[in-house]
């Protein structure tokens, strides 16, 4: 019901996790990881990752991983119950799927608010952790129950 949040999943599915899949069902977990992570954080995002953030990222992930059943399905009901406050944060450079998800998130959730963390892309706590920091810490102290 949504042609541009459908558009971008779309890309994103083609552009990376089909990709990422491929790789993985024939064992090559370098391909599979540089797919993905390329469509999750955007190419010059993933390739100015350190060494020591990549070998991190290569020990914690697994083939199965990619060979899921993909995307969960986003039950509006459940979604719509949650009332607690809820941040929702977007990094400025993230790739489009993200900001889309939040949209809709944001449409969903009765007591959200956003916030755009500049200079950073979907790992925004590693690219500019003072904002996205900041960000959490007003938040909470907005909504903390004295």
């Amino acid at each position: 019901t949504r042609p541009r949040t459908a558009l971008v999943i779309l890309k994103f599915g083609a552009r990376g996790m089909g990709p990422a899949r491929a790789a993985a069902g024939r064992g090559d977990m370098v391909t599979a990881l540089r797919s993905f992570g390329t469509a999750v954080l955007g190419r010059e995002w993933y390739e100015n990752l350190s060494e020591a953030r990549l070998e991190q990222i290569r020990r914690n992930s697994f083939r199965a991983e990619f060979l899921g059943s993909g995307l969960a399905k986003l039950n509006e009901a459940d979604v719509r119950a949650v009332t607690a406050p809820t941040l929702l944060i977007d990094g400025a450079h993230s790739p489009a799927l993200f900001p889309h998800l939040n949209d809709r998130l944001a449409e969903l959730l009765p007591n959200s608010e956003r916030f755009e963390v500049r200079n950073a892309s979907h790992m925004m706590q590693e690219d500019n952790p003072s904002a996205f920091n900041d960000a959490v810490i007003r938040f909470v102290a907005r909504h903390s129950r004295s």
